[in-house]
């Protein structure tokens, strides 16, 4: 891959990252920017997980899981109701 490729790379990356804490926020349904943005480096920093993966295809699957999981432990652990994805059955 040429350095010219990265750039789209990264954009396409940064794309897929923003999809899926966009759609883990929504699910969970608390419309606050600061949980927004704190999902939103969760993903990032479980996409960092499968920089080097050979197949890229279900990184944006495996990040989704990553961070759903971790958003409910975190729930778990500060005693809150259940969010509004688990009460839909996600």
């Amino acid at each position: 891959m040429t350095v010219l490729h990265e750039p789209v790379r990264d954009t396409a990356r940064a794309d897929w990252i923003a999809g899926v804490a966009e759609k883990l926020a929504l699910r969970e349904g608390r419309h606050d920017m600061a949980r927004d943005m704190e999902i939103m480096h969760w993903c990032r920093e479980a996409a960092t997980r499968f920089t080097d993966a050979r197949i890229q295809a279900f990184v944006p699957v495996l990040v989704e899981r990553i961070v759903g999981d971790r958003i409910r432990r975190d729930r778990i652990g500060r005693g809150c109701a259940p969010a509004v994805m688990e009460r839909a059955g996600r």
